[in-house]
Formats: C-alpha cells, structure tokens, sequence
C-alpha cells in the first residue's frame, strides 16, 4: 500500500508538471495569437495608409500635369507675344528707314 501511495504521490507531482507544461504552452498559444492578431491590425492599417498615400500621389500627379499644362501655354503665349513684338519692331524700323530716304 505504501508502494502504490508513493506512486500514486509521484504520478500526482508529474500530471502537476504536464499540467503547468501545458498551461505554458497555452499562455504562448494566446501570446501568439494576440500578437498574430495585433500584426494584423497594424497590417490593415498601414494598407490603408498605403492607400492613401497612392490616391494623394495620383492627386498630385494630376495636378502637375494641369501645371505643366498652364506652364506651357503660357510659354507657348509669351512666345508668340515676343514674336509679334519683334515683327512689330521690325516693321517700325523698315518705316523709319523709308521715311529717312
């Protein structure tokens, strides 16, 4: 009797340690989990970020195009101003050499 109650005694101490064994097992389990779980959100997070960082950068691509756009056109009617300034010039001082003569 003896016998069987000191191995019924250490029976009892080795399902204690299985137990807190698995007890540590299942707190990483969780640990895991939550932080799978948190991974998750921040991961969710920064793709919306992404998101919206591409739809400020479309945005702004649209916006440059408009400018160089604008930039252009007035490029383009400065030019045709000189241009018109410098026919105008041209004929001013093609009269004033007729008129000396």
């Amino acid at each position: 009797v003896a016998q069987l109650e000191g191995s019924l005694s250490e029976n009892r101490n080795q399902l204690k340690a299985i137990q807190q064994h698995v007890d540590g097992l299942m707190q990483d389990v969780m640990d895991r989990t939550m932080k799978s779980s948190d991974d998750e959100a921040a991961l969710t997070s920064l793709a919306r970020q992404v998101q919206q960082e591409q739809q400020e950068l479309e945005q702004l691509q649209l916006e440059k195009e408009k400018l160089e756009k604008a930039a252009s056109l007035a490029l383009k009617r400065s030019e045709e101003r000189s241009s018109k300034k410098q026919s105008l010039q041209y004929g001013y001082e093609e009269e004033q050499s007729q008129l000396a003569q």
